[in-house]
C-alpha cells in the first residue's frame, strides 16, 4: 500500500493501556448515574487500574458520568446509558453523556454496551446550546492546548439519538475509535479536533444534517475500513438542504458560531478503502475552510448515489443507489431508528458484496499450533477468551456449538457469527470443552488444533483483583494493509 513517509509511525503503532500496576473491577447492575459515578470515581482512590463492568439492563441518568484516567468502562451489549424522559437539558457546552474528570485524561478504554441520547423525548429545541445540533454529545472527552490526552480507545459501541455528536475527542494524541455503530447522532458521528496519532477504522456511521467523521486540525492520522452513509430529507433542523458529508477534514471551521484557534495545522492524513454513499453535499469535504492543508492522501474509496470528494484529481464514480428509504422519508423530524440503519448497512453490504474468501492447499501439515482457553468463571459475566499460537499462521477457523468464525490474522478482520476480544475469541456463559473445533491454515496447509489447554479461574463480587486476565486491552496495530470492500475470494 502506498502512503505518505510521515504517516509510518500512526500507520504502524500499538495502543496498549499500562496494567502493571494493581487494579480492580466492579460489577454494577442497572443503576443511575449516581451508581456508576460512585464506581467510576474509585479510580481517584489510587494508581490502581480500574474496571467497571455495567450488567445487561438500561441505566436511566438524568446528569453526566464521569471518567478518570487509568480506566476501563465496559459492559454487556446489552447494557444501555440512556438518557431520562424526565431530565432537563443539562447535556450543553462542555457537558456530555459520557465526560471526564481526571487532566489530563490518560489510559481510557470504552467498549462495549450502548448508549442512547433518547432526543425524541425532548422538545426540538434541546439541539441548541449556541447553535443547532451543539448540544447533548454522547462521548465528550477533551484536553487543552497545552496539556493533550495520551492513549484514548473506544470501540464496539452502539451510539444513537443524540441531538450532537456520537464522539467528539479533542486534544488527545494515540487516539483510536473503531467497530463502533453510530446512529441519527445529529451533529458529526465521530468528531476528532487536534488529535495527533489517530485512528477511525471500522465504524458503521448513519449520519444525519451534518457530517458521519469530521476531522479538524488533525495530524497523523488514518480513516479506514468505514462505512459512512448518510440520510437525506427536507427538514434539516436548521441546516443547509443537503447539507450531509461522509467526511469533513480541514483546519478549523467555525460550527454555528463556535469554536477557536487550534494548536496544530491538518497534515499527513490518509483516507482509504471507505464506503461513502448516499452523501447528500460531499462524500469527502476537504479544505471545507480554505485554511490549506499538508499530505492529505484519498485513495481506493467506493462512492455510492452520492457526491465524489473535492480533491484535486479524477473522482471515483459512484455505482448503485442503495438508499432504501424514499428520498425526504428520514430527516430530523423522522428520525432511522437502529433497527433501521441496520437494514441499511446490511443493504450496503449486500451491494459490495462483502463476501472476504480465501482459498488454502487441502494439505495437512503441523504448524506447531496450541490453544489456551481462559475460562473465567465469575457470578457475573462467566466468560472464556481463547487464544491461538502457531507458526506462519494466515487463518484461524474457529467453530462452537454450530457457529462459526474466522480470523484472518494479516489484516486482523472476523467474519463470522461468533464474537471476539482483540486477538482472543469471546464465549460467554459456561465454557464447553467439546463444542470449540480449531482449525488453522498457512499458504502451505491446514492443522486441526488438538492442543487445547483450558485454565479455570473463579471469581465472585466486586471484588479487587489482578487486572491482567480482565481488562480487555485495546491492541490495534494498522500495518499498512489495503483491504478493498468488495474483495472476493474463498475461504474454506
Amino acid at each position: 500500500m502506498k502512503c505518505f513517509p510521515a504517516l509510518c509511525n500512526v500507520l504502524i503503532f500499538i495502543f496498549l493501556i499500562d496494567v502493571a500496576s494493581a487494579g480492580q473491577i466492579i460489577y454494577l447492575e442497572p443503576t443511575d448515574e449516581n451508581g456508576i459515578n460512585n464506581a467510576l470515581s474509585k479510580a481517584g482512590d489510587s494508581s490502581g487500574f480500574l474496571t467497571v463492568y455495567l450488567s445487561a439492563g438500561v441505566y436511566e441518568i438524568k446528569g453526566p458520568i464521569n471518567v478518570y484516567s487509568n480506566t476501563l468502562l465496559t459492559g454487556s451489549p446489552d447494557a444501555i446509558i440512556k438518557v431520562s424522559s424526565d431530565s432537563n437539558q443539562w447535556f450543553v457546552g462542555g457537558t456530555g453523556i459520557i465526560n471526564h474528570k481526571s487532566y489530563p485524561l490518560k489510559n481510557v478504554e470504552i467498549c462495549g454496551f450502548q448508549i442512547d441520547g433518547n432526543l425524541e423525548s425532548f422538545p426540538k429545541s434541546y439541539a441548541n446550546y449556541k447553535g443547532e445540533h451543539d448540544a447533548e454529545r454522547l462521548i465528550y472527552l477533551r484536553g487543552s492546548k497545552t496539556s493533550f490526552m495520551e492513549n484514548i480507545s473506544i470501540h464496539d459501541m452502539k451510539l444513537y439519538n443524540s441531538f450532537s455528536d456520537g464522539i467528539q475527542i479533542a486534544y488527545a494524541t494515540t487516539v483510536t475509535v473503531s467497530d463502533n455503530f453510530v446512529s441519527n447522532c445529529q451533529h458529526s458521528g465521530i468528531f476528532f479536533i487536534s488529535v495527533t496519532e489517530g485512528v477511525v477504522q471500522g465504524n458503521d456511521v448513519a449520519g444525519i444534517t451534518s457530517d458521519c467523521v469530521r476531522l479538524d486540525n488533525c495530524v497523523r492520522t488514518v480513516v479506514t475500513e468505514n462505512v459512512l452513509y448518510s440520510y437525506t430529507g427536507d427538514d434539516r433542523n436548521g441546516q443547509a438542504p443537503n447539507g450531509e458529508n461522509g467526511l469533513q477534514i480541514a483546519d478549523e471551521g467555525f460550527s454555528k458560531g463556535g469554536g477557536g484557534d487550534k494548536p496544530l495545522h491538518t497534515a499527513d492524513i490518509e483516507v482509504y478503502n471507505n464506503v461513502f454513499a448516499n452523501t447528500g453535499w460531499h462524500g469527502v469535504w476537504l479544505d471545507s475552510t480554505g485554511k490549506g492543508y499538508d499530505n492529505v492522501y484519498i485513495h481506493d474509496n467506493t462512492f455510492l448515489n452520492g457526491k465524489e470528494f473535492t480533491n484535486p484529481g479524477k473522482p471515483v464514480t459512484g455505482i448503485s443507489r442503495i438508499n432504501p428509504f424514499a428520498d425526504g422519508e428520514i430527516s430530523y423530524s423522522n428520525p432511522p431508528s437502529t433497527e433501521m440503519s441496520k437494514d441499511v448497512f446490511n443493504s450496503i453490504d449486500s451491494i459490495l458484496k462483502i463476501d472476504y474468501t480465501l482459498s488454502y492447499p487441502l494439505v495437512a501439515l503441523d504448524l506447531g499450533a496450541s490453544s489456551t482457553v481462559i475460562f473465567n468463571n465469575m457470578s457475573y459475566d462467566p466468560h472464556s477468551l481463547i487464544e491461538v499460537s502457531g507458526d506462519n499462521l494466515h487463518l484461524v477457523k474457529y467453530e462452537y456449538r454450530g457457529d462459526v468464525v474466522r480470523h484472518f490474522i494479516d489484516r486482523d478482520l472476523w467474519i463470522g457469527d461468533l464474537q471476539h476480544i482483540g486477538q482472543d475469541l469471546y464465549i460467554p456463559g459456561q465454557f464447553e470443552a467439546d463444542a470449540l473445533k480449531i482449525t488453522v491454515y498457512s499458504e502451505e496447509g491446514y492443522q486441526a488444533v488438538s492442543d487445547i489447554q483450558v485454565v479455570e479461574r473463579k471469581l465472585s463480587g466486586a471484588a479487587s483483583i489482578n487486572p491482567d486476565m480482565f481488562i480487555f486491552i485495546s491492541i490495534l496495530a494498522v500495518l499498512g494493509f489495503s483491504i478493498s470492500r468488495n474483495l472476493r475470494r474463498i475461504y474454506p
